[in-house]
């Protein structure tokens, strides 16, 4: 079991240090299911947040994920769109 290997490298509690301005995605994932975004953010180089719809940040929230992108509103109603890389 691997688990705490895992948690040292991806943040899965509480995001409420981090903004919108400081996420950058890393990739996507999906299991038949839900899709999951990867992400890294400032001030945290090799550590990666693990975002899904809904998802709450300092200063927005995660409106969507899919294989082409990750969409971001902050709390002032800003839409953010971050792009995979590699996808048209």
């Amino acid at each position: 079991m691997r688990t705490a290997a895992r948690s040292s490298r991806i943040i899965w509690g509480p995001r409420s240090r981090i903004g919108v301005a400081d996420v950058r995605l890393a990739g996507v994932a999906s299991a038949g299911g839900e899709w999951k975004a990867y992400a890294r953010f400032l001030g945290e180089s090799g550590r990666l947040i693990l975002l899904s719809r809904e998802s709450v940040l300092f200063d927005g929230r995660v409106e969507s994920v899919d294989g082409k992108r990750v969409m971001l509103r902050t709390n002032g109603g800003r839409e953010v769109v971050l792009k995979v890389p590699g996808a048209e």
